[in-house]
């Protein structure tokens, strides 16, 4: 009877555990696939008639041509007045207006970087691409000449072009502004502002600098199938060099000179940041890995940290659910930035605060399995089932 409730307490533990870790993996790669699929998903819509090369979904568009670099210069946003100390390049797909709305009245204005420097000035501006349907560039264009902050590319805007959105903005900036330091970063990214900028000023000095969430020891996907899936012909090697994930990563303006003047000889890869790493990599650039680059809103970062505190180590943010999340971010940055003590949170409020809430249920559903298992096993004792001096 003692060996058989004993039992019975081991496997209930297991399972506990087993079934927590296997929820959490499922939800984590959900979530990762939403984030990176935001491009394909917005652009299905709009590019239902292109076919795309070693592509298996028939509704992407993809344009592969080398030639391509000499063209997709497009002088749309207005060119800077003088050099900037930032400049944050947006890659925006065509439908997301809101998020550039919520963009431009968050850390995307100037007012977000806490300077009133004028030598130090940055400025945020988007990349973008073109569809097939007359009406929606025509949209762009009205959008474009309003706000004079969007880059226009001459190639279809789609997923499998990032590399080409990547190198127009990169591109523009280096021609028109001439900035210390480029930022490049997704529309469903968060930007903290207040922080990156004052780091950055630390650095003003530094030359050759890649920084971001650091991505070593990569082999490129073969499966055809594969999203990011690399033909053998556009590159051999088993490995990338190391890089930093696209999320978003800055560069400083004299290394992003030198991966500009070697790009025309080296052969595109769709994978924009892995492409980045490789052009670093030919100028014998580095990328210094900062984990401050790549984190995502969730309740396990709250239960470490208290959410203001969170804050004032965060630089990126990635999958921003919902435009008006860059609004409050923003102010929730701006308040953690002048923050000099830190107060802990409750679990309620730590849940009511949490945007993925699924890992308070995972966290709290753990913790009363483990609260019951300990009761089960004190009840069990008391009742002697469970001899509290074992005999012989």
């Amino acid at each position: 009877m003692v060996m058989r409730v004993k039992h019975m307490i081991s496997y209930f533990f297991i399972l506990t555990l087993a079934a927590t870790v296997t929820i959490t993996l499922i939800i984590r790669s959900k979530l990762a696939y939403n984030v990176s699929a935001r491009y394909t998903i917005s652009y299905n819509v709009l590019n239902r008639t292109r076919i795309s090369r070693n592509n298996s979904d028939g509704n992407i568009s993809f344009i592969f041509d080398e030639s391509l670099t000499e063209k997709i210069i497009r002088h749309s946003a207005s060119p800077c007045h003088s050099p900037a100390f930032l400049i944050a390049i947006i890659l925006s797909a065509i439908d997301n207006l809101n998020y550039r709305q919520a963009i431009r009245q968050s850390w995307g204005s100037q007012k977000s970087s806490n300077t009133s420097d004028r030598s130090h000035s940055w400025r945020a501006l988007f990349v973008i691409g073109k569809t097939q349907n007359g009406t929606i560039n025509t949209k762009i264009e009205q959008e474009s000449q309003l706000y004079g902050d969007i880059i226009l590319g001459e190639f279809i805007d789609s997923y499998q072009n990032l590399t080409y959105k990547t190198l127009l903005g990169m591109k523009w900036a280096y021609t028109y502004c001439k900035p210390r330091f480029i930022l490049k970063v997704d529309d469903d990214v968060f930007v903290n502002t207040f922080l990156l900028y004052n780091e950055l000023l630390k650095l003003k000095n530094k030359h050759d600098f890649y920084t971001g969430y650091g991505h070593f020891h990569i082999r490129p996907h073969r499966d055809q199938l594969h999203k990011w899936y690399v033909p053998y012909q556009d590159y051999q090697r088993e490995y990338f060099p190391d890089y930093c994930i696209g999320g978003g990563y800055v560069l400083s303006g004299d290394l992003l000179g030198k991966i500009l003047r070697v790009e025309p000889r080296i052969k595109k890869v769709r994978l924009e940041d892995a492409y980045t790493g490789i052009l670093v990599n030919r100028v014998n650039g580095k990328p210094i890995h900062d984990s401050r680059f790549h984190s995502f809103h969730s309740f396990y970062r709250f239960w470490l940290l208290p959410r203001l505190c969170y804050y004032k180590s965060v630089i990126l943010q990635h999958g921003v659910p919902k435009p008006q999340y860059h609004i409050a971010l923003t102010a929730i940055a701006r308040k953690a930035y002048t923050l000099k003590h830190c107060q802990c949170l409750s679990i309620i409020h730590l849940c009511y605060r949490s945007t993925s809430r699924i890992y308070f249920y995972i966290v709290l559903i753990t913790i009363v399995s483990i609260i019951s298992g300990v009761s089960l096993q004190l009840f069990l004792k008391r009742v002697q089932i469970f001899p509290l001096h074992s005999t012989i």
